[in-house]
């Protein structure tokens, strides 16, 4: 009897332990900010300096990449897309009554313009020079330069759903309608294409264009190399809505139409996950992965530390076994001792 109840206590302790180290993973800090509405679009500058939201309640907010508000600014209508110029500097954001506005990192409006049609994503490059507009009912791009003066378009092989760009934009990427990603140089000349089962709802580029994922309607995300050779694809079940991938591909984030937020490595393990409990539309990733900015139609920004998120994510992992383990000896040694 006794060796029962020493069997249980020590248990007991094992399960106290690990239910404590799973408590303290899923503590992990996840600033959440709280928009008035659905969160379509996020993005994080190069340097870390800052991370932008755009939401359906017409704002455009700038944040830290710890979650804390530095400005917002009321638009026409829902804002739809925002971009992020290298080092912060410059903000693009566009809402749907094809309203396109530069800001300052400060918040300051520089200028805003009439698009010639509804916009599907926007990139820009160093000091705003140049801001390509991605067409949502044409396969067009229209491009702008620093002062919101069309410059010329680029035509594409179908209407644009998703685009991203190197922060010098000597490659970029554009997900379309017709199934397909398409990755173009600077001048736009394309250099590539892939084919998925569905629209390509998302698109991300690494810093260098060493690798492009590409997030379908077909339920997948898939990793690419830079000269467009599939690397691994996964399927989430449900579609994937928005993507991103860091410097050299070590992190890439998931954004389904489920609930689903996914960190993964460079060979498609999963590091670290998160339940919003709504679909999410927006992914960002910091140049170097260490910090995720996403957004879900709960209304909420998720500003997360993904090293530390992962830490602990496998923290957990280890414990669940450790418990499962422990209560399977324990069934054992009672059973062999007659207890």
């Amino acid at each position: 009897m006794n060796l029962r109840k020493w069997l249980w206590v020590a248990v007991m302790v094992v399960i106290g332990l690990g239910w404590g180290s799973v408590a303290f993973a899923a503590s992990t800090p996840i600033t959440e900010f709280t928009a008035k509405d659905i969160i379509y679009s996020t993005a994080i500058a190069d340097n870390d300096s800052l991370a932008v939201v755009g939401s359906r309640d017409d704002d455009v907010y700038a944040l830290t990449l710890h979650g804390h508000l530095l400005w917002k600014r009321v638009m026409e209508n829902a804002v739809s897309s925002v971009a992020v110029s290298p080092h912060g500097n410059f903000i693009v954001a566009i809402d749907q009554e094809n309203q396109m506005t530069l800001y300052t990192r400060t918040g300051r409006q520089l200028w805003d313009v009439a698009l010639p049609n509804t916009a599907a994503a926007v990139i820009v490059g160093p000091k705003a020079r140049s801001i390509w507009v991605a067409s949502q009912e044409i396969p067009l791009i229209f491009k702008y330069n620093h002062l919101g003066n069309n410059t010329g378009q680029i035509v594409l092989p179908a209407a644009a759903v998703s685009m991203a760009a190197t922060p010098t934009m000597d490659r970029w990427v554009v997900g379309t309608i017709n199934n397909q990603a398409y990755l173009y140089n600077g001048h736009g000349r394309e250099l590539w294409s892939f084919s998925t089962g569905g629209t390509v709802y998302g698109v991300g580029i690494s810093p260098h264009g060493r690798f492009v994922i590409v997030g379908s309607q077909d339920q997948s995300a898939y990793l690419l190399n830079g000269q467009g050779h599939l690397l691994w694809s996964k399927s989430f079940g449900n579609a994937v809505n928005a993507v991103a991938v860091s410097r050299g591909g070590h992190r890439v984030g998931v954004a389904t139409a489920s609930d689903l937020l996914v960190v993964l490595n460079r060979s498609g393990k999963t590091l670290w996950s998160l339940n919003t409990g709504q679909p999410n539309d927006a992914m960002a990733l910091s140049e170097n992965g260490s910090q995720l900015v996403a957004g879900s139609q709960n209304h909420n920004a998720y500003f997360v530390n993904v090293n530390q998120a992962a830490s602990s994510f496998a923290a957990r992992g280890r414990w669940i076994v450790i418990i499962v383990i422990a209560l399977v000896a324990v069934l054992v040694a009672a059973g062999l001792w007659g207890c």
